[in-house]
């Protein structure tokens, strides 16, 4: 059976989701595949991941499935009470997904994509429902959303392979919910208790030792040895499921994106659990991928502009991510372990270098206007090499080529001719003067 669809996303977890509810809005006739996992599985939502679902109108039904979570932070020998998360049961969370989905307009296909080619300047993707029966979905284009698995990625050499071993039980902890993060000599643990009876505890090390061991073993034996999470399962701790295993390197995949498919979430980066919240990289990056997709869909001409704002921003988040985690591994300065000392290097300058920037200047750089990928000058300087377009709602670039046609920044004149208040051109010019724009200064 085959069913034309403008749009097919691979995966219904959150960068799927979202992608696709965002997509609806733009009109497309969008189809998402996505099979939700048969095992429980617990994980953190900042806030920022949750407003990110709630304005692309995925709240639906989620946020009764949501805990407020206390977050504990055993670093270094000290214990930090950082701030609030909240836990979501992702089997749940899945399901509500789906649902929202399917209420909002997006054709729901509960399966399991066995393989997709390209053909016709289009994508063919071949279905395998619950009863086995396989169906083709045709797609002008093609959202590639199912996670780490697939792809050509690029592999950081100096970055370590760890194992996060993994394992449910019932308990009874307290009717608060929290999350403890606990560092030990070769290894760190993360526990989440949701304040209902079920206690999911991951302890990561190095993958070098997974390999050729018995996986309960290595989880009881490395339990152990973090002494907040052992008082967690010692206090009558029954489990509920086997030991689960699952390997992660940071990686950045190859093969980013076409002008027939994008990858968002998982599929197009992964990095240390450590350096950031999963949950909003996904969500951010749905959000990213839309107006990439309207680009390469309605401005063909445009195309290129658009693959390279998403490479672009792909690389440098990665690169800041992998600066990240090695920073959180060197504020534990306690062990002189291979565990640690592997995760402390630089991975920023593992994975390259950077172009320094002496002089802020405008250079052309594709970004998001009106839904579209479009070419436009921004600022960029040593504290803002990424770019920056807009200061206080003034365009940089604006208010930069009317001060050289004026000869001068005489303030009261750039208020009338750019309609802005005085305190907002004060602004800007200053991000200008103080990043090296004007090395003169300016007449005033």
């Amino acid at each position: 059976m085959k069913s034309r669809n403008a749009i097919v996303v691979i995966g219904s977890g959150p960068a799927g989701a979202i992608t696709a509810a965002l997509l609806r809005r733009y009109g497309y006739d969008v189809t998402v595949v996505g099979r939700v996992r048969s095992q429980p599985c617990w994980e953190g939502m900042s806030i920022r991941a949750l407003d990110g679902l709630a304005n692309a109108g995925l709240t639906l039904n989620l946020r009764t499935d949501l805990t407020a979570a206390r977050r504990y932070s055993w670093w270094n020998g000290s214990l930090n009470l950082v701030n609030v998360e909240y836990l979501v049961e992702r089997r749940q969370m899945d399901l509500a997904l789906q649902r929202a989905l399917t209420a909002r307009g997006v054709n729901v296909v509960d399966g399991y994509v066995t393989h997709h080619s390209v053909q016709d300047g289009g994508c063919v993707v071949a279905v395998e429902g619950k009863c086995g029966r396989v169906s083709e979905l045709f797609a002008n284009f093609l959202v590639i959303a199912h996670g780490r698995r697939g792809g050509k990625h690029i592999v950081i050499d100096q970055m370590p392979v760890s194992v996060m071993l993994g394992r449910l039980f019932s308990a009874r902890l307290g009717k608060e919910a929290f999350t403890v993060t606990e560092s030990f000599e070769d290894g760190w643990g993360w526990a989440t208790w949701n304040g209902d009876g079920k206690l999911n505890v991951n302890i990561t090390m190095d993958g070098d030792l997974a390999g050729s061991a018995d996986c309960e073993y290595l989880f009881t034996t490395y339990a152990q040895r973090s002494p907040e999470i052992s008082k967690l399962i010692t206090s009558g701790a029954v489990p509920l499921t086997q030991v689960t295993a699952r390997g992660s390197r940071p990686n950045l995949n190859a093969d980013l994106i076409s002008s027939t498919h994008i990858r968002v979430g998982d599929a197009a980066y992964t990095v240390d659990p450590l350096s950031g919240n999963g949950m909003y990289e996904a969500v951010s990056g749905g959000y990213a991928a839309v107006p990439v997709i309207n680009t390469l869909l309605q401005k063909r001409a445009d195309s290129l502009i658009a693959m390279q704002y998403y490479q672009d921003r792909a690389r440098a988040i990665f690169r800041q991510r992998l600066d990240a985690g090695a920073d959180i591994y060197k504020r534990e300065s306690r062990w002189n372990s291979d565990f640690w000392r592997k995760r402390a290097i630089n991975g920023g300058q593992a994975f390259g270098t950077t172009t320094t920037v002496d002089r802020g200047s405008f250079i052309s750089q594709p970004v998001v206007e009106d839904g579209f990928i479009l070419s436009r000058d921004v600022f960029i300087s040593a504290a803002h090499p990424r770019g920056i377009r807009f200061v206080n709602g003034i365009d940089l670039a604006v208010l930069h080529k009317t001060v050289l046609a004026n000869g001068s920044a005489d303030i009261a004149m750039l208020t009338t001719q750019l309609s802005k208040g005085v305190k907002d051109i004060t602004a800007a010019l200053s991000l200008l003067v103080q990043n090296g724009l004007y090395e003169n200064g300016l007449n005033s």
